[in-house]
């Protein structure tokens, strides 16, 4: 006759041990940061993925319609009057701009003539000499419409119109100036002598008169 005390059988636990596992398991996956995820791209792009190539500058010709530097920091509108090979320096182009001006600039700083909507541009506002800033509205039918700061529209003139740029170079070298233009460089009727000295002379002899009148 089996004991009182002997254990029931159905309700002993289980006590032997799972099989032995030889992978870790793995961690909840968490959130991809940026600094993560640059693990994760491909080394080297697949054989399709297009990859942009630099173009290359156009090959220009004399009566082209170009954007060219007067300052190095902004293209006027101008046509390609001559062009000079120079293999040493590297080719140049004689300018002449829409707004009378003429002068020779690189031919590397030349700009393909074109405009889009939303280009930022300066313009000489009601044909004065003063350049505005605005950005190009409408483009259509060889016109351009552009909005100033403060919210007025004008019909911009090709004459009074540059592109601020990045500098590439240097300007033109001036053959003839636009007319609203002041040519201080070439100006022949000065004196040549500095405009500090000659306040400073005055200075002094203004300083010799107190002196003498005392």
């Amino acid at each position: 006759m089996p004991s009182s005390n002997m254990p029931d059988p159905d309700k002993i636990p289980d006590m032997t041990l799972p099989p032995r596992a030889d992978e870790v398991p793995a961690k909840p996956a968490q959130p991809s940061t940026a600094f993560d995820r640059a693990s994760e791209l491909p080394t080297q792009l697949p054989a399709s993925a297009p990859i942009s190539q630099p173009t290359s500058p156009p090959d220009w010709q004399e009566g082209d319609r170009v954007l060219a530097p007067w300052e190095p920091m902004f293209l006027y509108p101008g046509i390609i009057r001559q062009i000079r090979i120079d293999d040493a320096r590297g080719d140049q182009t004689l300018i002449d701009y829409d707004d009378g001006g003429q002068g020779w600039v690189f031919a590397y700083s030349l700009c393909t003539f074109e405009f889009r909507v939303g280009e930022q541009v300066q313009h000489r506002r009601d044909g004065g000499n003063q350049f505005h800033p605005a950005e190009v509205v409408e483009v259509r039918d060889g016109f351009l419409r552009i909005r100033y700061d403060d919210g007025t529209t004008e019909l911009a003139s090709l004459t009074a119109l540059r592109f601020p740029c990045v500098e590439n170079g240097p300007g033109a070298v001036a053959t003839q100036f636009a007319p609203f233009q002041s040519p201080s460089q070439t100006d022949d009727g000065g004196s040549g002598i500095p405009a500090w000295a000659i306040w400073l002379g005055i200075w002094i002899l203004a300083t010799v008169l107190r002196l003498g009148c005392r």
